[in-house]
């Protein structure tokens, strides 16, 4: 197995290491390479009041083990993780929300090193995101974000309500292209989940935030992945 992964994470770590942030990417290299479909999340920022520790450690299986029984600390605990867990499982192993075992289950948490994750902004924020502050974030890091989406080379690409902080036609000249004529929605009537299939086979989606209160988990996660069964169903039709 190549180091490819390895040294584009290393990479891009020293470049996020500058005013303490927190390093966010590829969360175990060797998995991530090996997944059958690599998956890149791309959220606002982290939820924290301290700034030593990295995505790499946080979703880790020891790091998520270790708190598990923990009420305050446990990874699990947290809605925005569990749906980014679920998602991700669906996704790669191309089944349905409702056959999906619980979070807890080794199988599903262990999940989370084998997916790519990334924030707009890469200091702590707050339990509510400030706008201002996230755009701010962007223009600050555009070329490290646009970066950190090449260079992953993710076949699914997950908006969690932060494609409208994003540059279209820059993104469009890293091959994302989000013409309008590309959209699909899932479901007219909840409007929650918009996907797009890039020239060459790839899929974006543009959802809420994985912690939006407002979409339940159950449509949330189920409508994600049917935007993955549906994107997988049309390229094995071209």
């Amino acid at each position: 197995m190549s180091n490819k992964f390895k040294d584009i994470q290393e990479n891009i770590r020293k470049e996020i290491q500058i005013n303490n942030p927190i390093v966010d990417g590829i969360i175990n290299c060797k998995k991530y390479e090996k997944a059958n479909t690599k998956i890149l999340w791309v959220l606002k920022e982290p939820y924290s009041d301290k700034n030593d520790w990295t995505y790499q450690s946080y979703l880790s299986i020891k790091d998520i083990e270790s708190k598990i029984t923990l009420q305050n600390e446990n990874t699990l605990n947290y809605e925005v993780f569990r749906r980014i867990l679920y998602v991700s499982y669906g996704l790669i192993n191309k089944i349905e929300y409702s056959k999906i075992p619980y979070a807890e289950e080794k199988e599903v948490y262990s999940i989370g090193e084998e997916i790519a994750y990334i924030n707009i902004k890469k200091i702590p924020g707050k339990s509510k995101s400030n706008d201002k502050e996230i755009k701010d974030a962007y223009m600050a890091n555009e070329e490290l974000l646009l970066k950190q989406i090449h260079e992953y080379e993710p076949d699914v690409l997950i908006f969690g309500n932060t494609l409208k902080y994003f540059d279209l036609e820059k993104l469009k000249r890293i091959g994302w292209d989000f013409s309008y004529e590309n959209r699909k929605v899932l479901d007219k009537e909840t409007n929650n989940t918009h996907f797009y299939i890039t020239d060459n086979d790839r899929l974006c989606i543009n959802a809420y935030h994985p912690s939006y209160w407002s979409v339940k988990r159950d449509i949330y996660c189920s409508e994600i992945i049917e935007a993955g069964l549906k994107w997988r169903e049309i390229i094995n039709n071209k």
